[in-house]
Parts: C-alpha cells; sequence; structure tokens
C-alpha cells in the first residue's frame, strides 16, 4: 500500500480505488469510535458525503508497505483536523508527526482547529507541545457524559450539536 489522498479528485478519477480505501479507511476509523458515541453515523452522514463535495479529505499514510496511519480533514469552515489515528504498531515511530504535517499543508495552516477527549489528553500532550498548539476550549459532556473535550486552535462550532464535528 502507498500512502494517499481520499478525495472528490479521487472519486472523479479513479472510483474503484476510492470506494475500497474509503472502506479501509473507516474500518480503521471505527477502533476510536467507542470514544465518541454516534461516530459511525457522523462518519455515514457527514464525512463520507463530505470525500464527495470537497469539503472533507482522508489522509492515509504507509510505512513499510501498510497502513500506518490515517486522519480525517475538514476543509471548509473550520479547517479542523477531525480524527487522526496512528495504528498501534507504528505508534512512537513518527507516523503522528507527519499526518499532522501533511494534515497542516492539506489545510492551509500549522495551527488547525482540532479536539482531543480528556482521557485520551496524555497521547497528544508531547506531540501538541511540538507544535505550539494551544487551549481554545473545555466542553463538558460535549460528546460523553462526565467527559471533557479540549479544542485546541480555536473554539469549535456546533450548530448541529455534537456530530457536527
Amino acid at each position: 500500500m502507498k500512502s494517499a489522498v481520499i478525495d472528490r479528485v479521487m472519486a472523479v478519477q479513479d472510483p474503484g480505488r476510492f470506494v475500497s480505501l474509503s472502506a479501509l479507511a473507516k474500518s480503521h476509523l471505527l477502533a476510536v469510535s467507542g470514544l465518541y458515541p454516534g461516530f459511525v453515523q457522523w462518519y455515514e452522514s457527514k464525512v463520507e458525503p463530505g470525500l464527495l463535495s470537497g469539503e472533507r479529505k482522508i489522509l492515509l499514510r504507509a510505512s513499510q508497505g501498510r497502513l500506518a496511519g490515517l486522519a480525517v480533514l475538514k476543509i471548509a469552515e473550520e479547517r479542523k483536523l477531525c480524527c487522526l489515528r496512528v495504528l498501534p504498531e507504528f505508534q512512537g515511530t513518527g507516523v503522528g508527526v507527519r499526518l499532522f504535517k501533511q494534515a497542516f499543508e492539506e489545510l492551509g495552516t500549522e495551527h488547525p482547529l482540532l479536539s482531543v477527549a480528556d482521557q485520551r489528553l496524555p497521547i497528544f500532550d508531547k506531540v501538541f507541545e511540538y507544535f505550539g498548539f494551544q487551549v481554545g476550549a473545555e466542553y463538558t459532556d460535549l460528546y460523553r457524559a462526565n467527559s471533557v473535550e479540549y479544542s485546541f486552535n480555536g473554539t469549535l462550532l456546533l450548530p448541529d450539536g455534537p456530530e457536527g464535528r
């Protein structure tokens, strides 16, 4: 496997590859769905249509010929890094930093909006410090009861409630 960007361009130029890589991305993102109730609904109602409209992209990062990590980007409105996942066998190898840098390039900013649940914050502390990310706001019970979601590099637009991510 090679690194790729799943987006509207791929959907038009290579529909078969678009479908297969989109399914691969979705299957690997389901591993984090337990942290966010409604994750599958969000993915199917926001991400999938957004890929076709040009409002979203998914970055796939390969290493050693295998999928190593992926990131979901929201290009419209917020310039947001919606979700980033490094597969367990590639954690600590620099894949995450390379995904962040690629996301910056795609989003046109080195300080994209993003949010992280309090229980996942320790995983990202070092990388956020490395890139100079600043906490923008705290949201109690936003995605899950008894949990705090921290936004970085700005505040979240929540016109549709939590599903708007």
